[in-house]
C-alpha cells in the first residue's frame, strides 16, 4: 500500500492519483497539511513522509510505501 500526501487541486497530486488508479495501485490519500501541523495520531508513515518532504525541498506530492523501515 502506498500513501500519497498532497494538496487538493495540485496538478501533480491529481495526475499521480489518476496514474495510480489507472495502474490499479492501491493508495491512501493524506493531506500535506498533516505534515505541517502533525496531529496527535501521527504515525511512522507521517514521519517518513516528512523526511521525504524535507529531502524534496518541501515539494509535494510525497509518496510513502507502507513497507518502510523506520
Amino acid at each position: 500500500m502506498k500513501y500519497i500526501f498532497g494538496e487538493n487541486g495540485c496538478p501533480k497530486y491529481v495526475n499521480l492519483k489518476k496514474e495510480y488508479k489507472k495502474c490499479n495501485i492501491e493508495f491512501v490519500e493524506r493531506s500535506i497539511y498533516r505534515l505541517k501541523n502533525p496531529p496527535e495520531d501521527r504515525d511512522s508513515i507521517d514521519v517518513a513522509a516528512f523526511s521525504i518532504l524535507c529531502e524534496n525541498s518541501m515539494k509535494s506530492p510525497v509518496v510513502v510505501d507502507d513497507e518502510i523501515d523506520i
